[in-house]
């Protein structure tokens, strides 16, 4: 039994893309996660609680701007990068912004 784990393990670690982590932040909630993760790729991905998203991200100074692949509605463009959090920046200032710890 324990071969088999260990083939299973095996196989879903080296089918897996290689990319190195950036930045990473975490919330977990007690009914979903909020995730961000930039990979050194310039690749992302953003977990809002119903479901995740990817796509490519560039810092300007203290600013993420995130392209997505497919963005679901709502979705901020932007992510601010503090020392402590990741803040969600939205167009439509009747979205409560999200904090996300680093």
């Amino acid at each position: 039994m324990k071969s088999a784990v260990l083939i299973v393990l095996i196989f879903i670690l080296s089918s897996c893309n290689n990319r190195e982590v950036k930045y990473s932040g975490l919330n977990d909630l007690s009914v979903g996660v909020q995730q961000v993760v930039l990979y050194n790729n310039g690749e992302f991905y953003l977990e809002l609680s119903l479901g995740g998203a990817e796509g490519t991200y560039e810092i300007k100074s203290d600013t993420v701007h995130l392209s997505y692949i497919d963005k679901p509605e709502n979705w901020p463009d932007k992510l601010l990068m503090t020392d402590s959090y990741f803040i969600t920046l939205n167009r439509d200032n009747s979205i409560e912004p999200i904090r996300i710890r680093r």
